[in-house]
């Protein structure tokens, strides 16, 4: 797949959004050409918001890289905020030997997030898919707003 160029404007401007202002590049066709070159292929495990819900129960780890006017609208009190522009300078306070829960408000950011986890040596990390959007509205679980 090449992409024209509007295309590469609009991931562009996308990535921008979330805080990644100097794209240097572009995957120049499909996922599988770039599997089938040898190069190196990390994954990252993503729940629904209902396994959420299951394991939340437990002990977890979960970061909300929301921005911060975002958890405005509501949070899980479990939570550790993180925003995703300020995510690369703490990464570092993040523990490396737990399993990582990640979540934005859609699902966009937080893969972004988990990414750069994996860049960085995290081994154990988990996406929610849809965000807390998906949280709100297909869980039960306590919604917290700040008054």
């Amino acid at each position: 797949i090449h992409w024209g160029k509007k295309k590469n404007q609009k991931t562009i401007t996308r990535l921008s959004r979330v805080g990644f202002d100097n794209v240097i590049g572009y995957l120049d066709g499909s996922f599988e050409i770039w599997k089938a070159s040898g190069e190196k292929v990390e994954t990252i495990e993503s729940i629904s918001a209902e396994e959420l819900e299951k394991v939340i129960k437990s002990e977890i780890n979960l970061i909300d890289v929301r921005a911060c006017g975002e958890r405005k609208n509501g949070y899980l009190s479990s939570t550790i905020s993180i925003p995703l522009n300020k995510f690369d300078s703490e990464i570092d306070t993040i523990d490396k030997k737990e399993k990582q829960y990640v979540h934005c408000a859609g699902g966009y950011r937080s893969m972004i997030a988990c990414s750069m986890l994996k860049k960085k040596g995290y081994q154990s990390i988990v996406d929610i898919k849809g965000g807390f959007g998906a949280i709100r509205n297909n869980t039960k679980l306590k919604i917290t707003l700040d008054n």
